[in-house]
């Protein structure tokens, strides 16, 4: 993993959703309340790897989270799923009813 936000590879379960998701599977009550999951990760991105994404969705599941309440979407290459593009093509949606990318593309597919 790379350091991110300053932090470093020891303090990585401090940003690790599927360690934290592993460290309450003795709190059932709770992991059931949690709402619907929808991952979405793309191949491109060269920070963190998709697969910690298709990871976190088998953690989920493995702790008694319903497979209808964890939807995982895995870019492919060239779909627009880079690190920072997926949110930055998200935000011109609300600037520009025009905005044309291959992530909003796949998005609005996913979605239909």
């Amino acid at each position: 993993m790379k350091p991110a936000c300053g932090h470093t590879k020891e303090n990585f379960q401090l940003l690790s959703p599927t360690l934290k998701i592993e460290k309450m599977r003795n709190q059932r009550d709770v992991l059931l309340q949690l709402p619907p999951f929808w991952l979405l990760h793309g191949e491109d991105d060269t920070t963190v790897p998709h697969v910690s994404t298709d990871e976190f969705g088998q953690a989920l599941l493995n702790n008694g989270i319903p497979k209808e309440k964890v939807n995982v979407h895995i870019l492919k290459e060239g779909q627009g799923g880079g690190h920072a593009q997926i949110i930055t093509d998200a935000m011109g949606l609300t600037v520009a009813a025009d905005c044309s990318s291959p992530f909003i593309s796949t998005l609005q597919g996913l979605l239909s």
